[in-house]
């Protein structure tokens, strides 16, 4: 799916003592890959351009919010309010309020189908294959050998030398239980003889848990077609751990179930406590997996969303919504009365911000939560690897859209150099 944000995975997000030293090789040169400059790319020749720079092929820019009525409005109300400005997310030292860095050309995403698969679409030696759902893999001791997908709703192999995995956190977990790598009670318990007993995989699901305020607009403000994110303001939660743990993000126009549209402002957490997990439910691959990911259950989580829901509160009742909107929606009345009764609504409506990431995540051989290895292999074998959201070892603070794409990138180039 093309995403529009690129935010790219910050200063020392990873940094941690588990998995500093292998979470380095994957990334210090993949950074230097996915921010490569394009040639002719200036800020004198394309002023919308982030600070001179293209993320490789994606052409992030930061588009001017005057455009669109509501998130300008949002920018000036946090002016107003006395929030700090910053006109380059993208800036290692940036906080505050500003434009996304979008890897859009006008009303044209430029994705990794764009920006990858459809240049390289007339290799000899690339086969892309439609309507395939990948089932389950097959083993030879301590080798993958092997890939069953349905084509069209038939069974066919696909066999490898190597085999990556590229599912994202939900399904790479998911087929790796399902072909008998995963933790071994949960699959015994399914009936599934197992490969490899990985009690790591579908453990650590993390994911940005967001919740929201929303108002009713005037007549004729929110359009469907206008875009939906453009802006955001990143800060620090009071007694936070962690610059930028948050963010309050103004959301153009979302559908109500009265089938109206409503104005929404969110407040996301970057760095949450609370750790779900996702299980099989069944070894038949049209089962879909279990996803738990217990939002709001840390109380932290919970006191840093009550708190981001009090400044979107602040910020869409300033003076300069006074034409655009036209009453609170969402939280009721009832939800002010005190602390606890927003920390109630956060409980009850804390939803993903569709991050989900860490289900399969990288560590040190001694780690036995640990899935992959510095390379990305999977524990105990030889040639299957994970490439996706999945290795991620916590969530880091941004959309998961670039740090995903510098993985790609670096893997890519440890296939090409023979390193794996």
């Amino acid at each position: 799916m093309p995403r529009e944000i690129l935010i790219p995975l910050p200063d020392r997000d990873f940094d941690v003592t588990e998995v500093a030293v292998p979470w380095k090789l994957l990334t210090e040169a993949g950074l230097r890959v996915v921010f490569a400059t394009e040639e002719g790319a200036t800020p004198a020749a394309d002023p919308l351009l982030i600070h001179g720079v293209v993320f490789g092929r994606l052409g992030a820019r930061s588009e001017p919010l005057a455009f669109y009525r509501q998130l300008d409005t949002f920018v000036r109300a946090c002016r107003a309010l006395g929030y700090p400005e910053s006109p380059d997310n993208n800036a290692p030292a940036s906080t505050g309020v500003g434009p996304h860095p979008m890897n859009k050309r006008g009303r044209l995403r430029v994705g990794t189908l764009v920006a990858y698969v459809m240049p390289a679409r007339g290799r000899p030696n690339l086969t892309i294959q439609s309507n395939a759902f990948v089932t389950w893999l097959a083993f030879d001791g301590n080798r993958c050998t092997s890939v069953e997908a349905e084509i069209d709703g038939a069974p066919q192999l696909f066999e490898g030398d190597k085999i990556v995995l590229a599912g994202g956190a939900i399904m790479s977990p998911a087929i790796l239980m399902r072909s008998g790598v995963g933790p071994e009670a949960n699959l015994r318990e399914l009936g599934i003889p197992v490969v490899a007993d990985l009690p790591g995989v579908g453990a650590n699901l993390l994911d940005h848990p967001m919740t929201g305020a929303t108002w009713r607009a005037k007549p004729g403000v929110l359009k469907p077609d206008d875009p939906l994110v453009q802006t955001t303001m990143r800060y620090t939660s009071t007694g936070g751990a962690e610059r930028n743990d948050m963010q309050v993000m103004p959301v153009s126009q979302l559908p109500a179930r009265g089938g109206e549209w409503i104005f929404s402002i969110g407040t996301v957490v970057e760095r949450p406590r609370s750790v779900g997990r996702l299980t099989l439910q069944s070894r038949n691959p049209d089962v879909q997996p279990r996803i738990d990911q217990r939002f709001a259950e840390h109380d932290e989580d919970v006191g840093r969303m009550v708190e981001g829901i009090k400044m979107a509160l602040e910020i869409g009742s300033h003076r300069e919504f006074e034409g655009l909107l036209d009453g609170l929606y969402s939280p009721g009345p009832e939800v002010f009365k005190s602390d606890k009764a927003l920390a109630d609504f956060v409980r009850s409506t804390a939803s993903s911000g569709f991050h989900p990431c860490g289900t399969a995540r990288m560590g040190t051989s001694d780690d036995r939560e640990a899935v992959v290895d510095q390379y990305c292999r999977v524990r105990g074998f030889d040639n299957l690897f994970v490439v996706d959201a999945s290795i991620m070892p916590t969530v880091p603070r941004a959309n998961l859209n670039m740090t995903c794409i510098m993985f790609g990138e670096r893997f890519g180039e440890w296939l090409h150099q023979g390193v794996v």
